[in-house]
């Protein structure tokens, strides 16, 4: 089964968004994604300009989830300010 890969970033006293996604290689697993190290912006919907404030607390934060049809999926967290990360992944049906 193809499977994808997403980085998940959870801002404060706001949504849970996705900052990059991927499909794993059908063959091998493989993936690679890049994420920011800084704070993300964040702002609300209203009337334009719309102002953005850093979110601190989320910098750097981030949940990896694998999953492809058929097998559940798989949540572990990672905190980019500790560096590059290799976070493998064993789908079970």
């Amino acid at each position: 089964a193809q499977g994808d890969v997403r980085v998940t970033q959870a801002i404060p006293s706001g949504p849970t968004v996705t900052v990059a996604a991927q499909g794993a290689d059908a063959t091998t697993g493989a993936y690679a994604l890049s994420v920011p190290t800084v704070a993300p912006l964040f702002g609300k919907y209203g009337t334009l300009p719309i102002a953005t404030t850093a979110q601190a607390t989320a910098a750097g934060k981030y949940s990896v989830v694998a999953g492809a049809t058929g097998y559940q999926t798989q949540t572990v967290v990672y905190d980019a300010a500790t560096g590059d990360a290799v976070k493998n992944f064993t789908l079970t049906p």
